[in-house]
This record gives C-alpha cells, structure tokens and sequence, in this order.
C-alpha cells in the first residue's frame, strides 16, 4: 500500500482512517482466535467493550462477520477481506515501513512485525508464532526437509500451524537433542507436533548436547541416530528461536565455568546450539551434534523468530552471521534493533 496515498487520506479524512484502522484491526483479531467473544476481543485490543461491540455491529451488517453462541467468526466476505486488511492495519501503523527499514539494515530477505511488544503482553508471542505458521507452510514443498529448534517461540509456531489444510510430504527434524528444558518446548516434541499438522514424518534424535565424545561415538553406531543426522546435514529450510547468550547458557545447565568463558568471548545472542558476538562472530558451539555455525550459511532457506524488545542485540548477532529468507518479530524487538543499529 502506497504510504503516499495513506498519508494523504490521513490528512484529509483522520476520522475516517482511524475508523477503517480499528474496523481492519478487529477484523484481524477476529481471524486469529475465532470463534471469540466481545469481551475477549476488547481485552486483546485494548479497547472498550462498548466500542467493540459498535465496530462489530457494523462488520456484521455489512456481510463480514458471522455471529453464534460459540462467538464470532468471519464469513466468506470477511476471509476474502483478510488479506487488505491485515495490510492497512501494518501500513496505518506504521510497521510497513518498519519492515522495510530493518529488511534493509540487517540484509534479511524479509521481515515481518506483528504489533506490541513480547516484554509487557505474552499474548504477542503468539502473534509472532501464527504469522510464522503462516510463511512457512507457504515457503515448503512437497519431498523437503524441515529442522526446527526447541524453545517457546518455535513451540508458538507449532501451535499455530494450520491442521488439515495442507498435506505435505515433509521430513521435520529436530535440530538438537534433549536441552533438560520442559518437554512441551524441546526440539523433538516440536518436530513432532509440526509434523502431524503438515502431513508428514519426523524422526527423534536421541543425542542429548552435553555427552563425551565416546558415547557419541558409540551412539552413532545406532542406525536411527546416524540416519536422522544424516538427513539434518540436508537442511532445506531450518526454524529456530533466537535466544540471548547467558538465558540460553543457563538452560542448556552448562557450567558455570563455561558459561562466564562464553560471555567474556563476547557472546549476545543464541541460535540452534551456536552463541554469536555482536559482530556476528561465531565464539561458541554447544554440540558436535547438529548443524555448525559454518554449515547454518549453507541451509537454503533460514527462518527465526523472536519476540521482545530484550532480544533486540540477539537478534542483530545472529543476522550477521548467516543469511536469513525470513525474520518474525515483534514491534517491541523491532523498534529496539533500530534504536541499537
């Protein structure tokens, strides 16, 4: 959308802008956690529930909008006007712009921001996780493989993956082993989870990151362990979380000896195992097991996601190391990298 165009139409009718904002921005909310209630909706807004239900009222005569006991939903009219929708409320807010700032200043092949700040409302890393969902299923086919990190924020995209809709004959892979973190967000459960909801097959690795090189050695010898990292070395789109340095050293319960080496090297930000300085550089890999920091260049398709503005330095270290297809962040993050760049 031509911020030209908008920026006039803001000058002439603010009113009336404002108005279509909120109506494409309800719109929006609705698409994500339908079936919903008004009260719900005025608490994800931010808005009062008399003015909620106003708009609503409105989209529900005009044809966009379906209304049961369960909640609302959008109609047939109201999905086919998601897409502009979602467009206006990014071009009105200002993150269109924003995008294409930070698409440019960290050389990412796109980035894309959804409103709010991770830091202050939870609910955004869920935002983050559905916008994810949403490019990557558009960006694989049919016979790929697909590693994916451990963490809440990948756990967010697994969640948020479409069920159903699209059956594709996929390999998911968890990128590491076990982290000790809580079972629900290791890499394993995730491949799982994103599996089933494409259609396709995962395999486990059973290789926790902290073992002696003679168990490694020996666990290779296992035909399950030495297939799955076989096919991990044939990454074609890979998804991960960006962690910061010290939280991510901590829970992979390195010791503290360790830890203080890896943060006096300068290491700010975590990707899959590998710990990255400001500048990009790698200092630090946590495993043999997985994909090195030489071999995350070689992966045709790279997608992150993070979500806070805390992660803002995280994330300029890991995008200078590697090229990225794809970045999901919040505002909060969004606005904090520029302010740091």
């Amino acid at each position: 959308m031509e911020t030209e165009t908008l920026d006039c139409l803001s000058r002439l009718a603010p009113d009336l802008m404002e108005d279509m904002r909120q109506r494409a921005a309800v719109l929006e909310r609705i698409s994500a956690l339908q079936p919903v209630g008004r009260r719900a909706l005025s608490q994800r807004l931010r808005l009062p529930e008399r003015e909620i239900r106003a708009i609503c009222d409105r989209l529900k005569d005009d044809g966009f909008l379906a209304v049961a006991a369960s909640g609302m939903t959008l109609s047939e009219k109201g999905t086919a006007a998601l897409p502009g929708a979602r467009e206006l409320v990014h071009a009105l807010s200002g993150l269109s712009t924003l995008e294409n700032a930070l698409t440019r200043a960290l050389n990412v092949g796109r980035v894309c921001i959804v409103p709010g700040n991770a830091d202050l409302d939870p609910e955004v890393l869920h935002e983050a996780g559905r916008l994810a969902a949403r490019h990557l299923t558009a960006l694989l086919r049919d016979g790929m493989t697909l590693t994916v990190s451990g963490g809440t924020s990948v756990a967010a995209v697994a969640q948020a993956m479409p069920r159903g809709t699209h059956r594709l004959n996929v390999h998911v892979l968890p990128a590491r082993g076990g982290l000790g973190m809580a079972l629900e967000t290791q890499a394993g459960t995730l491949a799982a989870e994103i599996a089933r909801a494409l259609g396709g097959r995962h395999s486990l690795l059973h290789v926790p990151d902290q073992i002696s090189p003679d168990a490694l050695k020996a666990l290779l010898v296992m035909p399950e362990v030495r297939e799955t990292i076989r096919a991990l070395h044939h990454t074609d789109v890979l998804l991960y979380g960006i962690g910061r340095a010290e939280v991510m050293a901590a829970s992979r319960s390195l010791p503290e000896a360790e830890i203080r080496g890896i943060l006096s090297r300068g290491a700010v930000g975590e990707a899959v195992g590998n710990y990255f300085g400001a500048d990009g550089r790698l200092v630090f890999q946590a495993s043999e097991v997985g994909l090195s920091g030489e071999e995350l260049r070689q992966v045709p398709h790279v997608v992150a996601i993070a979500a806070g503005a805390i992660k803002a330095r995280a994330v300029i270290a890991v995008m200078r190391h590697h090229h990225h297809e794809l970045l999901v962040i919040d505002e909060g993050a969004a606005r904090e990298i520029m302010k740091v760049m």
